[in-house]
């Protein structure tokens, strides 16, 4: 009997100290009704609210933007494209973005499906390496390539032109030609399409590759017919981040100096 009782007496012990507080029962009925408003309002209204905040934080400081450079009369904008050069200006900004995309595109899917078939034992540190150039100052970046690359004494044209690849004592290539250029800032971007690619590699499975594989296509071939067109959205959206990207900013050109081609950026 007393030991029945004993039993009892443990279960409502053990009742009572796992009973929540009324202060914690409170806030699980404020959480849980938080969450209940959250899943009760009608898509419509996060819409509205996203909509508002994007013309608060984004849209009317842009107008107020233009509307300060027409106060004038849009003198201002008569002086810039009156600015001998500038449609020069315009066509060397957007060949560099486009080759520059070009390139990182190609570079960056390339890394991210290489990456993605190495073998799992060496995949986790290997996934790394390619993101580390995000680690790297555009100062430090663009000196090394000046270092390798440099018309007269870049020391990859100097052991080229000892293993008689070009002449005299300038080149065969220059770091600051528009291709160099082009070439350079595509390499610095290839982090970002990497990075955009690998995520949508990781989060689909290997199916249609295996069925393709099955099926006898060589690995060129799946790569091309299913690989690369379940990566268009990805391709697509970093294709058109790295644009931006590359169409506003200067700082690899300010690194490179006065020598570099002119662009909208530096004007």
């Amino acid at each position: 009997m007393s030991q029945t009782k004993y039993g009892r007496s443990a279960i409502s012990e053990g009742l009572r100290r796992n009973r929540p507080s009324d202060q914690e029962a409170l806030e699980d009925g404020q959480a849980h009704r938080r969450r209940n408003w959250l899943r009760s309002t009608s898509p419509q209204l996060r819409w509205g609210l996203l909509a508002i905040l994007f013309v608060i934080l984004i849209a009317w400081p842009l107008v107020r933007l233009q509307l300060a450079g027409l106060s004038d009369g849009g003198s201002a904008f008569h002086r810039v494209f009156a600015t001998p050069g500038i449609g020069q200006v315009f066509a060397n900004t957007f060949i560099i973005a486009l080759g520059s995309v070009a390139v990182a595109t190609v570079c960056g899917v390339g890394l991210a499906w290489s990456v993605y078939r190495s073998p799992s034992r060496i995949r986790g540190w290997i996934s790394m390496l390619p993101i580390i150039p995000l680690m790297i100052p555009a100062v430090a970046s663009i000196s090394g390539y000046v270092y390798l690359f440099s018309p007269k004494v870049g020391l990859i044209n100097q052991w080229l032109r000892e293993f008689g690849v070009g002449s005299g004592t300038s080149g065969p290539l220059d770091v600051y030609s528009m291709t160099g250029i082009v070439f350079v800032t595509g390499f610095s971007l290839t982090s970002f399409v990497y990075l955009f690619v690998n995520a949508s590699l990781q989060q689909r499975g290997s199916e249609f590759e295996m069925a393709a594989a099955t099926c006898g296509a060589n690995p060129l071939r799946v790569f091309f017919t299913v690989t690369l067109p379940l990566l268009r959205p990805a391709i697509v959206y970093s294709a058109g981040i790295t644009f931006l990207l590359e169409s506003g900013s200067s700082r690899h050109l300010c690194c490179w100096g006065h020598r570099t081609t002119s662009m909208l950026s530096r004007r």
